[in-house]
């Protein structure tokens, strides 16, 4: 993981006196919590053993990608980690105002100090703010490639045959989005396990 911050370690021992001293009676939530603690690292050595991995979101995506045996590594455990070099990367590298919120500093400080990870697809829908949609078209100067999905609305008065036409997109940017991720078809059979 390399050199971390202060307010790092004080996250790490908070998880880890949590696991240890709070929930020490339950062999659940330590799991949880130690994978907590590592799973970029996992994702990261799998990956270097040609496994795929995939940046994502984490959310309804997750069995697409297990379908076709990408990992999804959720981007929210780089915000997570809070590290203040991260936040400054961001602010000078990707030229992000004061203003934009801390969490979306953090995970494209962390995307940079990562840009010589094996982890280089980054998958994410165009409905976030415009300056992280910005900050991922930056990101390919740096070696990731990027995949958007554009998240489809149906709006109270959307008529069924409009309705129709959005799920064939979705559909198709599902099927596009296991293709792009593994370079192989959606095995639907797996996916509906």
């Amino acid at each position: 993981m390399g050199k971390i911050s202060k307010a790092q370690a004080m996250q790490i021992e908070h998880l880890i006196r949590t696991r240890d001293e709070i929930h020490g009676y339950s062999k659940g939530v330590k799991g949880i919590i130690d994978l907590g603690l590592s799973f970029i690292e996992y994702a990261e050595q799998v990956r270097k053993k040609g496994q795929n991995v995939v940046w994502a979101r984490g959310a309804y995506e997750s069995p697409i990608f297990y379908a076709c045996d990408t990992i999804p590594l959720a981007t929210t455990e780089l915000a997570r980690l809070g590290n203040p070099e991260a936040i400054t990367i961001a602010e000078d590298q990707f030229q992000m105002p004061r203003e934009i919120c801390t969490m979306v500093k953090v995970i494209f400080g962390e995307y940079y100090l990562r840009r010589n990870s094996d982890i280089k697809k980054i998958y994410y829908i165009s409905r976030q703010c415009d300056p992280q949609n910005i900050c991922y078209q930056m990101l390919e100067d740096y070696g990731y490639e990027r995949y958007c999905s554009d998240l489809g609305l149906k709006l109270y008065d959307t008529s069924d045959e409009r309705y129709e036409k959005l799920l064939e997109v979705k559909k198709k940017d599902i099927l596009a989005t296991a293709k792009w991720a593994s370079g192989r078809e959606l095995n639907l059979n797996r996916l509906q396990k």
